[in-house]
């Protein structure tokens, strides 16, 4: 059975039954709701990185001879501010930043020897949390290195939040495996790391005629709920992304950073 097949045989199920969906437990619900809120984070701060670039590019077209080594995301206001940073006898420096409103950059700036290229804090520590990061069974489930996306700890004293994830690398098909969280404790190192699924599973937006499908479907047996990389796919593609869970079974429906139980029981 195609995965287009699987997919539309467990969406008509899960419809069928959406009536017969039962009230999430209090355990539920704060997994939801972080599952929401870092999915929405981490494609937010993906998009900045992305459009920053460009804009850093048409300043900075050798960034390699400008110095840039990396970049970091903070929060800056109701925004983002992506800073670019060079090194220096092992410290970072500012080389260029970029604020970021929704995926519009409003406002940046290339520094020079005579500014403060001085980094914050809070960013010399996204500079080094990914130091920390010793990969052994991680492995990207398409060509080429992860991309990484940083977020800044919850609340104070917490972790430092490092995700590698699987890039994309053809048109309309999309890595729902080899996705990585990695959390780095203020004393530098790493404190835990986790995969979202047990293997590789790339899947396309599109059917064998080349049209966009309406939905994705995923069987999810690593968590009681969907999480945060289920959101932040829905976001990158662009989809509906359908979760089977097991322990019990239930069918999600991940609409963004909407997540609705439609289903439950076998």
């Amino acid at each position: 059975m195609s995965r287009i097949v699987r997919f539309l045989s467990a969406l008509v199920l899960s419809l069928a039954f959406a009536s017969g969906a039962s009230a999430q437990s209090a355990a539920d619900q704060v997994a939801l709701k972080r599952a929401a809120a870092r999915g929405e984070q981490i494609y937010a701060y993906d998009q900045a990185a992305w459009v920053t670039t460009d804009v850093m590019l048409k300043k900075l077209p050798d960034p390699g001879k400008a110095g840039i080594r990396g970049w970091v995301i903070l929060p800056k206001g109701e925004g983002l501010t992506a800073i670019y940073y060079g090194e220096e006898d092992g410290k970072p420096f500012a080389v260029f930043s970029g604020d970021v409103r929704g995926r519009k950059v409003v406002a940046s700036k290339a520094f020079g020897p005579d500014d403060d290229r001085a980094l914050s804090p809070e960013a010399i520590a996204l500079v080094t949390a990914p130091r920390a990061i010793a990969l052994t069974d991680q492995r990207a489930c398409t060509r080429g290195p992860f991309n990484r996306v940083t977020l800044p700890p919850e609340r104070p004293g917490g972790p430092t939040l490092v995700y590698l994830l699987s890039p994309q690398v053809e048109a309309n098909i999309y890595p729902f495996g080899g996705h990585f969280l990695f959390e780095i404790g203020p004393d530098g190192k790493s404190s835990s790391v986790r995969g979202f699924t047990r293997s590789c599973l790339n899947m396309s937006a599109v059917d064998q005629g080349s049209r966009s499908v309406a939905g994705l479907f995923i069987t999810h047996l690593l968590d009681q709920t969907p999480t945060e990389i289920h959101v932040w796919l829905s976001l990158w593609t662009g989809k509906t992304v359908y979760v089977g869970t097991t322990a019990p079974q239930r069918v999600w429906s991940v609409n963004g950073a909407k997540i609705t139980l439609i289903k439950t029981g076998p």
